[in-house]
């Protein structure tokens, strides 16, 4: 309230549903001008009960005090307009969709000598076959069917090693979920791109997305991955060309997608090379960026 008293700003963008919300609230009372509400994905469909009930209330609110909405993929777009919170063409999806792209010039696919490195620092032989997930190791990102899939795995691809990067945000292990001697689970790394050139594939099973970056990074790789039909992920992935979609929680559906990237690396260096070359075209992050100037400038020209 009194850091937007000072600055008088012409325009606010705020993301995130509690930090939007407290933000519309503001800016409508200090009557801003424009107020841009940016959203990166739907908490409620994570909810349950009176939490998705309040969830669901405040979207709705944030959204009526905003005088323009930004979402980040065309599948959150449409999910808030069935859901009834947002009128049909109300709201923009700049360019192709994400919040802020990918830096193709960082993620890029490695050399042999980077991609032996890579592997060695995470105690891979040369002939595992890795899938690897990269995030907050949390239940509605899918590890429960991640580490079921790969347990049931194990027979069928004795060379495959899945690997867990992140931390872990809920008690996930002490509820029933015990690590196969298949998988392994690291807690940090400095650098997220050694994860990357370590691995063979990539693999997000998330029950909901915004727009997930971190399959942004894997396919600025060359990286082909596996992810779900849920908001958000549907759209970084497209179907038998960068990658394959799955529905979510089916752990059989995963079980067939990472035996076929295993078993056929044709299909896998192609899927590779078309995830490479539409990171470059429609999700760099300098196009990213242009696109949200241009948006920013044609609400305010003297932003």
């Amino acid at each position: 309230w009194r850091l937007i008293g000072t600055l008088r700003p012409s325009i606010i963008v705020a993301s995130t549903p509690k930090a939007a919300l407290l933000a519309g609230i503001t800016g409508w009372i200090r009557r801003v001008p424009n107020r841009v509400y940016h959203v990166r994905g739907l908490r409620f469909e994570g909810l349950f009960g009176w939490r998705r009930h309040f969830s669901f209330a405040a979207e709705k609110l944030t959204i009526k005090l905003a005088t323009a909405v930004v979402c980040d993929s065309w599948s959150l777009r449409d999910e808030l307009q069935r859901h009834g919170i947002l009128a049909a063409g109300s709201a923009v999806v700049l360019g192709q969709g994400s919040c802020c792209g990918v830096d193709t010039l960082h993620f890029r696919p490695p050399t042999l000598e980077e991609r032996n490195v890579a592997r060695a620092s995470f105690g891979l032989n040369s002939d595992d076959f890795v899938l690897l997930f990269l995030g907050r190791i949390t239940g509605d990102k899918g590890i429960r069917e991640m580490v079921s899939a790969s347990r049931i795995l194990q027979q069928k691809l004795p060379h495959l090693v899945v690997l867990l990067v992140g931390s872990v945000e809920d008690d996930w292990i002490t509820q029933g979920i015990v690590l196969p001697s298949n998988t392994k689970h690291f807690e940090f790394t400095a650098d997220t791109r050694k994860a990357l050139w370590a691995a063979d594939a990539y693999c997000l099973p998330s029950y909901r997305e915004g727009f997930p970056v971190s399959i942004l990074e894997a396919q600025s790789c060359g990286l082909a991955t596996i992810t779900t039909t849920s908001t958000g992920c549907r759209d970084a992935v497209l179907h038998e060309y960068s990658g394959l979609l799955i529905p979510a929680r089916d752990v059989s559906a995963l079980e067939t997608a990472i035996l076929r990237l295993a078993s056929t690396p044709g299909d896998r260096m192609v899927f590779g090379l078309n995830a490479r070359a539409r990171a470059c075209t429609q999700f760099d992050q300098r196009l990213v960026i242009s696109n949200w100037t241009k948006f920013i400038q044609e609400i305010d020209p003297f932003a």
